[in-house]
């Protein structure tokens, strides 16, 4: 503080601010700007009383030979010198003078005298725990040289970093000459990169420009080979493919305009491969045509092969169209003779099938027919041959058959037992649809016939004869039959064919299944025709009448009853899920049974009065016993009307 004082007292003008500031300070009526003002006048004036102090002291550390430190200036002076004997509020008075003494008290600042008093205490309470100066002194003045020795020492250090800061200095300046040059080099570095990856871009472009060209100038030895001597097979396929396309590449090169002497030369080549395939293609279509011809061969498995081969002729047809066509007319006269010979060998072996013969005397009221079955006796004793010919049994079970498997030749012909005409029927047409399905792949996906028009026209080539074949047979089985039971079996067999043709998506046959449909309806009505006629002409047999002779038959049904309710049950049967309003099913079962219940009626009239309608609801009861089993929509409709026939003579039928 002594030093400070002095240092006050030595500047010129310093006197007179720092005392206005501190008084304005003191009093608290100052503002803020103008304390910071005087605060920095003052502060500038410490500052270059400092700066002047601090050259004093240096000059005269100079001259006694000593060094003074920041730390020996800033510390008090010792006890018992003259600058420690010197009171600071005695500096402070002559600094500022001697203020006045008022009564009037000064305005409250509470942020001024705040500052004051707690800066007042602070250095109150510094004072008080500062220690003894005079104590702390003599250990200063006693560690003095050691310090000294230490900074000296330190400043030796200083010193040799220094001089490796300089060394440091200098490599790096090497170092960044070295980094300079480094980057020159990168930098001719990434210009060459650049012109590379130009002059590479611009070779891949030319060698996706003439990859394709030289690709397709060029046939690989090993594919030339396959063609001209490899076995066809898949390999031989490849190799054709792998033709086909270089083939389809010097076309698009020729398209796009230019004259390559290369593309002519590989021209020449490419027609002399192709003209081999063409040689091998045709060896192997004939080779297979020929095989056809050849007696008991299989020919859905020749053509079946074939069919794994369907890119060797479109090849052909695209390279060699006249020969194409030409392969094409042989195979159609091949298959001509083929199915219309095998269809004919298999018609005359199914005619040797011992087949059950049904004709008139089965009629429903004819002498034979007219017996008792097996629930009704007569004076000869029990019959079965009516009762088998007109009960369905287990025959409808060949429609709802899913067995893909025909009868053989060799079984039609050594086969003794007897069979219905469906079997057959079946037999044969089956066999004709499987080969149908095989023969329109065969033309659609071997020989890529698309339009409709002319797949028809070959496809009704190759089987015009065979389905005039077909046409003989089922002429053959109807031929004097009256099984009502197997022509109809043989229609509903008819349209499941049908269906099966239109599940595989073959659009050809179904004008032959048409004209089979043609045969058979007739037939079926001519069969119906006969029962009703039979019927009709019953009631002048006096066979027929013998069952009134005594009291106690007319508890009895009638034996005709019997078997025209098991014929009108396997008819309806056969109905079961079928449209019936298209077909002449329907009305052929209501005149059947208009003449049926004008026949009971009259064998009624034999009966006394008091029995006759006992008789007639004993046999309609019957009746619809037997239908009650039968379902669909036309069986619905016959249990309704015999329903009604016996409610209507139930009354009077159970009170006699």
């Amino acid at each position: 503080m002594n030093f400070l004082s002095n240092s006050l007292r030595n500047q010129p003008g310093s006197n007179n601010n720092s005392t206005s500031a501190f008084k304005s300070f003191i009093n608290g009526g100052v503002s803020r700007s103008s304390l910071t003002s005087s605060s920095s006048a003052s502060l500038a004036t410490f500052t270059s009383a400092k700066n002047d102090s601090n050259s004093a002291l240096s000059s005269k550390a100079d001259g006694s030979g000593m060094r003074l430190s920041r730390k020996s200036i800033s510390r008090h002076p010792p006890a018992g010198t003259a600058e420690a004997a010197v009171d600071v509020i005695d500096v402070l008075r002559g600094i500022i003078g001697e203020l006045p003494v008022t009564d009037e008290k000064p305005p409250k600042r509470e942020d001024g005298l705040d500052l004051l008093s707690k800066s007042l205490d602070i250095i109150a309470k510094t004072k008080e725990s500062r220690p003894e100066k005079s104590d702390t002194d003599d250990s200063d003045l006693a560690n003095y040289d050691e310090k000294m020795k230490e900074f000296e020492n330190l400043h030796k250090v200083i010193e040799v970093s220094d001089v490796k800061l300089k060394e440091i200095q200098e490599f790096l300046s090497n170092r960044q000459g070295d980094l300079d040059m480094l980057s020159k080099d990168m930098e001719s570095l990434e210009v060459r990169s650049r012109q590379i990856s130009a002059k590479l871009k611009a070779k891949q472009t030319v060698e996706n420009k003439l990859a394709p060209i030289v690709e397709a100038l060029i046939i690989p030895p090993m594919i030339v080979r396959q063609i001209a001597d490899g076995e066809i097979s898949l390999q031989w396929k490849s190799a054709l493919k792998y033709i086909v396309q270089r083939q389809n590449e010097l076309i698009a090169l020729k398209n796009r305009g230019g004259e390559v002497k290369a593309i002519k030369g590989a021209e020449g080549q490419l027609k002399l491969v192709v003209d081999k395939a063409i040689e091998r293609i045709r060896d192997f279509i004939v080779t297979r045509i020929k095989s056809l011809r050849v007696a008991g061969i299989n020919a859905q498995a020749i053509q079946k092969d074939l069919l794994n081969y369907r890119e060797l002729y479109s090849f052909l047809a695209k390279a060699n169209p006249s020969l194409a066509k030409d392969l094409l007319q042989a195979y159609i006269n091949t298959m001509i003779w083929y199915y219309n010979g095998f269809f004919l060998r298999y018609f005359k072996s199914l005619e040797k099938l011992n087949l059950h013969k049904v004709d008139k005397t089965v009629l429903l009221g004819s002498d034979d027919s007219s017996r008792r079955g097996l629930l009704f006796y007569s004076r000869s004793g029990p019959t079965m041959k009516a009762a088998d010919t007109l009960t369905l049994g287990n025959r409808a079970n060949i429609i709802s058959s899913d067995d893909p498997s025909v009868m053989l030749a060799q079984i039609a012909e050594t086969n003794t037992m007897r069979h219905w005409m469906e079997v057959g029927f079946r037999s044969f047409n089956l066999a004709l649809i499987d080969n149908i399905t095989v023969e329109y792949q065969i033309l659609t996906e071997f020989f890529k016939l698309k339009n409709g028009d002319e797949v028809t026209r070959v496809f009704n080539n190759i089987f015009e004869k065979t389905f005039q074949v077909g046409q003989e047979f089922t002429k053959f089985l109807l031929e004097d039959s009256y099984d009502a039971f197997g022509i109809l079996i043989c229609i509903r067999l008819v349209r499941k064919l049908e269906f099966e043709l239109q599940h595989r998506r073959i659009p050809v046959g179904e004008n032959y299944l048409n004209l089979q449909l043609i045969n058979l309806w007739p037939r079926f009505q001519i069969v119906m025709d006969g029962h009703c006629d039979s019927l009709r002409r019953a009631t002048s047999r006096a066979s027929i009448h013998n069952h009134g002779d005594g009291s106690g038959s007319a508890l009895v049904p009638h034996h005709i009853t019997q078997t025209f309710s098991s014929f009108i049950s396997g008819i309806l049967t056969l109905c079961e899920g079928e449209d019936n309003s298209s077909e002449p099913v329907s009305n052929s079962i209501q005149r059947l049974r208009n003449e049926f219940e004008l026949l009971l009626t009259k064998i009624s009239a034999d009966f006394p009065k008091n029995k006759r309608e006992v008789f007639l609801y004993n046999n309609y009861f019957l009746v619809c016993t037997i239908l009650s089993d039968v379902t669909g929509q036309l069986a619905e409709k016959e249990k309704e009307h015999f329903k009604l026939l016996t409610d209507a003579y139930e009354e009077n039928a159970t009170r006699k």
